[in-house]
């Protein structure tokens, strides 16, 4: 994504989330290898495909949204203005173009230290710690 002419708006792993049922969309690279955690530890490999946009100015390529068809999607965005702005453009996009199910994740929900707000699924991932409460994030999304 940082050769000359190449777009930030190909959503990375979707060809390899085309034979899942469910894609768990993220925004950024380490939210990215994030997911490929959860994905593992939920053992999911085969049912959810970790998807992820590069950038929150973007929107999803229109090359690339058909991919998404008949799917269940799960936006994790990342809880600043930007993000909150990218994760409403593409819930438009991916209800436009007919996916199954979508939702997005609300990491204000999770209860934290106090002082501590979670930005992304990166600093939930940091947050969550032996002795913490199990949330599985991809709850129903692998259906």
């Amino acid at each position: 994504h940082t050769i000359k002419h190449s777009r930030k708006n190909w959503p990375l792993g979707i060809l390899k989330g085309e034979d899942c049922t469910g894609i768990a969309l993220v925004e950024g690279l380490p939210d990215f290898l994030a997911m490929h955690q959860f994905i593992i530890g939920e053992n999911l490999r085969r049912k959810v495909g970790p998807v992820a946009m590069l950038s929150s100015s973007c929107d999803i390529a229109a090359d690339a949204i058909h991919r998404f068809i008949g799917k269940n999607v799960r936006i994790f965005p990342h809880q600043d203005v930007p993000g909150i702005d990218a994760a409403e453009r593409w819930q438009k996009q991916l209800m436009e173009a007919g996916v199954k199910h979508l939702d997005s994740f609300n990491f204000r929900a999770i209860e934290v230290e106090p002082e501590t707000q979670l930005k992304d699924l990166c600093d939930f991932n940091q947050q969550r710690g032996a002795g913490q409460p199990t949330i599985n994030i991809l709850e129903n999304l692998a259906i």
